[in-house]
């Protein structure tokens, strides 16, 4: 959140926050755990639309009880599919993915 202080520029106004927020770049990328975020396109995926959630990507996941978290050491942890493949708007598989592959 700090970019988007420095993106409004020293007159900190709702305004000028909302202009600077909307005028950054896409942060993270395809291989980031939390993926792309963007500000500035929309919901359904035009550009200059604004948002306010900035998640413009995604990745299938699912539960395993069974399996050792690299997070914590304990049992249960997330599992992404296909290595952890993101998908943007409107680039979703129209069909499943091979599922609990672990």
């Amino acid at each position: 959140m700090f970019d988007a202080l420095q993106a409004a520029g020293p007159d900190l106004t709702p305004q000028n926050l909302a202009r600077g927020i909307h005028a950054l770049p896409i942060l993270g990328g395809p291989t980031f755990p939390y993926g792309a975020w963007n500000w500035n396109t929309g919901p359904t995926g035009i550009a200059g639309a604004g948002d306010h959630t900035a998640v413009v990507d995604a990745r299938l996941v699912y539960w395993s009880g069974n399996t050792v978290s690299p997070v914590n050491g304990k049992m249960g942890t997330f599992i992404a599919i296909d290595n952890g493949k993101r998908f943007g708007l409107g680039t979703y598989p129209k069909t499943l993915p091979k599922l609990f592959t672990q």
